[in-house]
């Protein structure tokens, strides 16, 4: 089929999707589907747990997958890569990346000239739903939505990292986050986090917040730091906290440092060279082998706020791919814009008792020997197949409020 629609070219393109759909063999369950899957990830508890979990549901699903490294900065690359897929059979890409619009634009129209699909994981498009592409590539018939990576308001975010450190004795803090470009959500939940201190400084005024400009008065937004609030250190994507930035915050009195990206072995190690690791405390989110331990995190440790979506939201792309791709797709699923997006909940470790709850439950937090441990999935892939297109019952608002419950409560406590 994708050989005859390669030969017709777009022009005619819907009349031979539809053709694809409605006409293949009827028996779609034996199709064995070939997915593509670019991960920006080349290491760490996520990729590892992510290659257990396909590796435990493919036969349940009947689907087959390569998952390869992609670029973070080279949107051409990525472009070729996913091109190439595309001419040796692919049926689905899921990309976590979304380096430049015009670039997404390009693949997903690879896609609708193969006949093939596109799907984001722990992704929210960012840089295409800001841009003048947008429309054409959201309500797109073969661009199938994504599941984030944590809530896409950045405000939540924000009001987690706010609700860790006002709940402990730290006053003076610094925030600090990743480019923009790459993480908006990050520059919305620094801005959030000052405009909470704010609130807070004015409902208790005994008890005062302060946090310092680490700015340098200036944005990667084009403006003024302080014009959005946004006081964060924007530390780029690579290297260790500098030397002289903590120089600077220890000679201001900081306390805690705030990262809303997953910036803690960057912030650690150089509070660890400084001997600072004892002086001040790091909130942030994401994880880190080397920080596992009592000694670095929780109660005792440095570190008091880590944080991840599961890896078991790769199902919401999967399963709507692979409903497109046998012509089964569910008959609410949405067709446009947002409305094909879901949220990958972040599960936020902020004790002891939740880094204990991580290891026997949850599959990113099992401990190195055991990510991607079937036994810790949230659901198995022998249930998954309920939730397919062609199954007794199933519906879009089924997957997706499946995904929706699960927040930490569930991942952390359900055992």
């Amino acid at each position: 089929m994708k050989k005859l629609i390669k030969t017709l070219g777009i022009v005619g393109m819907a009349g031979v999707a539809g053709l694809s759909l409605a006409s293949c063999d009827n028996n779609k369950n034996d199709e064995k589907v070939k997915v593509s899957i670019g991960s920006y990830l080349g290491y760490g508890n996520t990729l590892s747990a992510l290659e257990g979990y396909l590796d435990s549901i493919k036969d349940d699903l009947n689907f087959e997958y390569t998952l390869t490294q992609i670029s973070q900065t080279d949107a051409n690359s990525n472009l070729s890569k996913f091109q190439n897929d595309l001419e040796t059979g692919t049926d689905l890409i899921i990309t976590m990346m979304d380096n430049d619009a015009q670039n997404t634009k390009a693949i997903l129209e690879a896609c609708e000239e193969y006949g093939a699909y596109l799907a984001g994981w722990q992704t929210d498009f960012n840089n295409t739903r800001a841009s003048d592409v947008a429309d054409e590539v959201l309500n797109s018939d073969h661009f199938l939505g994504a599941a984030t990576d944590g809530e896409m308001d950045g405000k939540i975010l924000g009001q987690y990292l706010w609700d860790a450190v006002s709940a402990s004795e730290n006053r003076v803090i610094a925030l600090a986050r990743t480019p923009y470009y790459a993480y908006p959500s990050g520059h919305v939940a620094s801005v959030e986090i000052a405009r909470l201190a704010e609130e807070w400084n004015k409902a208790n005024p005994d008890d005062q917040f302060t946090i310092v400009d680490s700015s340098e008065g200036t944005n990667d937004l084009g403006g003024v730091a302080d014009a959005d609030a946004d006081l964060a250190l924007n530390m780029g994507f690579g290297g260790n906290l500098a030397e002289t930035q903590l120089d600077k915050w220890v000679d201001e009195g900081v306390e805690a440092i705030v990262a809303v990206n997953s910036l803690a072995q960057r912030i650690y190690s150089t509070l660890v060279s400084e001997n600072q690791d004892k002086n001040i405390d790091l909130y942030t989110v994401g994880w880190d082998d080397a920080l596992y331990g009592s000694d670095v995190f929780g109660s005792k440790g440095t570190i008091k706020s880590l944080g991840q979506s599961v890896v078991e939201t790769i199902i919401y792309p999967l399963i709507m791919g692979i409903n497109a791709v046998r012509g089964y797709q569910f008959s609410d699923a949405p067709t446009t814009g947002l409305d094909k997006f879901v949220e990958g909940k972040r599960i936020m470790l902020t004790s002891d008792e939740d880094m204990e709850a991580g290891h026997k439950n949850c599959m990113i937090y099992a401990g190195v020997d055991k990510y991607g441990d079937p036994s810790r999935a949230l659901i198995q892939g022998e249930d998954l197949v309920n939730y397919l297109g062609n199954a007794e019952g199933a519906s879009f608002a089924k997957l997706k409020d499946l995904i929706n419950s699960w927040d930490k409560d569930y991942v952390l406590y359900r055992k």
